[in-house]
């Protein structure tokens, strides 16, 4: 069987910690030049998040001593995701667009440009890594507001 490899990775800074009412009062994304990013693979992603909100933990990835990711996604998808956010943090990661969380993890020249990236959304996959875990916790309380607000519409 083919290992599953990170492609689309969405880049995301946050829009405001206060006030959530969905993923994107939270998160804004990045205009990552692609057309795979724009022809509705975001909200294809978000509708898969939503159907197992109820499952989305936060777990911790360390990578130094300093430097962690905040990981959500399932318990059952974690192993995966884990594998996959440590392929996409190294510099041998194949990814559609620059991602820029190896320049965040290593603090690097590259990092300054992307400092305002707080979040990276595997939108293939349905993980997203966030740099602390108070925002970790806010896009699981982003998502399950999506999927309350869609379910009471029908």
């Amino acid at each position: 069987m083919e290992e599953r490899m990170p492609y689309l990775i969405q880049r995301c800074r946050v829009r405001s910690r206060e006030n959530i009412t969905g993923i994107d009062s939270l998160l804004s994304f990045d205009y990552m030049g692609s057309s795979e990013f724009e022809w509705g693979a975001l909200p294809i992603a978000l509708r898969e998040l939503c159907e197992v909100a109820d499952e989305l933990m936060v777990h911790e990835v360390s990578f130094t001593k300093k430097k962690s990711l905040w990981l959500v996604t399932t318990n059952k998808d974690v192993a995966e995701a884990r594998r996959m956010l440590k392929i996409v943090s190294s510099e041998k990661a194949r990814t559609k667009e620059y991602v820029g969380i190896e320049a965040y993890l290593k603090g690097t020249e590259a990092e300054h440009s992307y400092r305002d990236y707080k979040a990276w959304w595997d939108i293939d996959h349905h993980w997203i890594a966030c740099v602390d875990k108070e925002l970790a916790e806010l896009v699981i309380k982003a998502i399950k507001s999506v999927r309350d607000r869609r379910k009471a519409n029908g």
